[in-house]
């Protein structure tokens, strides 16, 4: 080659081989970012430099500093209630931010966060005990937060999660989705909502804890079908969630905030019957439902046309749509024995009042452990199951949730921000209060129980309701709004149910080996790239220009792998490609890319903690906004 070019590649090498000294600290500070672990692009990016490389800083530092300035360097020292400080409340308060900030950036594992929570409540001495005021001993405080860490409630999830895995494994789920959702047709949109519909519906009348297992486990048939990466299955859990949450404002036996609300309707005066209480409720929930499948269909816009519920059935032995038939030909004794044992389990929990179980079993969690012990004993759930069907990281994500609520309970923080309120509604009339008590309320139950926020608020609510004469339409529109937060997975049991589904691996559309080819636009980007880079139109690229060309199409090489390839290409010597090379190695990087998107989407979660803040949030802000307007004016109607 020419003098001038060999000069010229020469100082192309020099520049090369100095930036290279800083290309990890370069790299390093390019993984900097807020964007959750659980939406980088697995294959786009090499492999990170060091064993820090999967934290995200930004989020683990600002969780760090607003943590430290509570603990510390709080302004004005401390929090006070009925004229005494309270440094356990702010001690909570550290707690909470530095919580909620990891969950929301997820700059570590979301688990791993909820692990913490234990931790920090024990060193802090933020727990008080029981009508106490000075903090448990560290002993103590660690016996009575582990024990919320692992409530009765975990192992209500456990059994949830069982039901939904041994319905699927026998495969009636798929059995029952075409039964129930045939009526609805093909179209995904209209098919979501009807999920919709039909977890509103069953929510109203029994728990949405049944609610949400059977809906997830008639839902599972077609995520299974859907290809890689198809955003219809966030729409499809979500729209589940979202459905059962709302299903559970309906009516007053819908769930145990709506009791709470009922009694202090009664004590103040005003008492609500059932129908006034759903004459409040069914317009609001009716608008909020359809507005809320609305939002998804804009989000989460289907990759498929139709959805073929009857294609999940192709291995049967019986017709795919034949369900009837497939019934009338009988079960197997493992079927019937998943189908008895799931009933009873159901209708216990749906009837646990009613069937006086309280006495009996102390919780509905400890009752779910029976049916646990029968699949498991009997074969019909195996240890594989056990380890890969149970979600066990959300399982501790709950465990976190339920023990940061119980901090802020027993801690007085919850106390202090309730007096705030009342203080802050003294004169304020109707409207202005539903407005502030909403806010407030759809901020902070999102972190803290629906029943506990109605136990710790109601009564304030009651009292300024009283006020401004109308108790029974500020307690009723407040007691909705605990339950339309909906913003984070461990808001509501459906929320933490629908999170915690997994994909199955290997179903409908990823059977098969994996095959990849170029499309024509990937073919002409390539194309395009490579022509706008070769400068001197000789029709070959040397090192920097193949880096440069890389950065273009999506890929960050390091320099040292460019300089690999190109001298792995590089046959005469002359340091530089040629196009056919050039679109070899690109159609290696595009295949690399999409054979791990592929593997990344054919295991793990469906949703992550990102979809419930910005759908879970707009749902939220949506719901306030209708009891501002629709719920106000229900409010005056009624006479409330």
């Amino acid at each position: 080659f020419k003098p001038c070019d060999h000069h010229k590649h020469k100082n192309h090498r020099s520049l090369l081989q100095k930036s290279s000294l800083f290309s990890p600290a370069r790299y390093f500070f390019l993984q900097i970012e807020l964007a959750p672990l659980s939406q980088r692009k697995p294959g786009s990016e090499p492999t990170p430099p060091s064993l820090l490389g999967s934290v995200k800083w930004k989020g683990l530092m600002l969780a760090v500093l607003v943590y430290s300035w509570l603990m510390f360097a709080f302004p004005g020292g401390e929090l006070f209630f009925q004229g005494r400080a309270v440094p356990e409340a702010r001690k909570c308060a550290a707690i909470v931010s530095l919580v909620s900030i990891l969950w929301s950036t997820e700059a570590i594992p979301l688990h791993i966060t909820s692990l913490l929570v234990p931790l920090l409540t024990v060193l802090s001495g933020a727990l008080l005990p029981a009508g106490g005021s000075i903090p448990l001993p560290p002993k103590l405080a660690a016996k009575e937060i582990c024990g919320e860490f692992f409530s009765p409630t975990i192992l209500l999830f456990l059994a949830g999660f069982s039901i939904g895995a041994v319905l699927e494994k026998q495969k009636l789920s798929k059995m029952l989705a075409n039964a129930v959702l045939k009526p609805f047709g093909e179209r995904p949109e209209v098919l979501l909502l009807g999920m919709m519909l039909l977890g509103t519906f069953m929510s109203m009348w029994i728990s949405n804890i049944p609610a949400s297992v059977l809906c997830t486990s008639l839902a599972q048939p077609i995520l299974n079908q859907l290809p890689p990466g198809d955003p219809y299955a966030k729409a499809l859990l979500l729209g589940i969630a979202f459905s059962n949450n709302i299903g559970g404002m309906t009516t007053p036996i819908a769930s145990p905030q709506n009791v709470v609300g009922l009694g202090w309707c009664q004590h103040t005066g005003a008492p609500v019957s059932f129908g006034t209480w759903m004459a409040f409720s069914t317009p609001y929930c009716a608008v909020l439902l359809l507005s809320t499948w609305a939002l998804l269909c804009v989000l989460y816009p289907p990759a498929l046309g139709h959805i073929n519920l009857a294609a999940e059935h192709a291995d049967d032995d019986l017709p795919p749509d034949d369900v009837s038939r497939k019934l009338k030909m009988g079960l197997t004794n493992a079927q019937w024995v998943t189908v008895v044992t799931t009933f009873c389990t159901i209708a216990a929990w749906s009837l646990w009042k009613p069937l006086g179980l309280e006495p009996v079993f102390g919780s509905m969690g400890l009752a779910g452990v029976l049916p646990v012990a029968i699949f498991f004993s009997l074969g019909l759930l195996d240890s594989k199951d056990f380890n890969l069907a149970i979600n066990w990281s959300v399982l501790i994500l709950i465990g976190g949730g339920l023990a940061l609520g119980h901090l802020m309970e027993r801690s007085q923080l919850l106390e202090i921000i309730s007096a705030a309120m009342q203080k802050t509604l003294q004169g304020k009339g109707l409207w202005q209060v539903m407005a502030v008590v909403a806010l407030a309320m759809g901020a902070f139950a999102n972190f803290v129980s629906s029943v506990v926020a109605a136990v710790i608020t109601l009564p304030i609510i009651a009292q300024v309701g009283k006020q401004l004469g109308s108790p029974a339409g500020l307690i009723l529109s407040t007691t909705l709004v605990y339950t339309a937060a909906m913003a984070l997975p461990v808001s509501s049991f459906p929320n933490a149910n629908s999170f915690a589904v997994r994909r199955a691996g290997g179903g409908g559309n990823q059977r098969g080996a994996f095959k990849f080819q170029l499309s024509a636009e990937q073919k002409a980007e390539i194309r395009g790239t490579f022509d706008r880079f070769d400068a001197d139109k000789n029709g070959h690229l040397d090192v920097v220009e193949v880096h440069e060309a890389m950065k273009t199409l999506g890929f960050n090489p390091r320099n040292e792998e460019v300089t690999r390839i190109v001298e792995s290409l590089d046959h005469d010597g002359s340091g530089t490609i040629d196009f056919t090379e050039f679109e070899q190695t690109m159609t290696h990087k595009f295949e690399t890319r999409a054979r791990a998107r592929a593997e990344h989407n054919a295991s793990g979660a469906y949703l992550t903690v990102q979809d419930f803040v910005v759908a879970g949030g707009l749902v939220t802000f949506m719901a306030l906004g209708l009891m501002l307007s629709l719920g106000y004016a229900s409010v005056r109607v009624l006479g409330l």
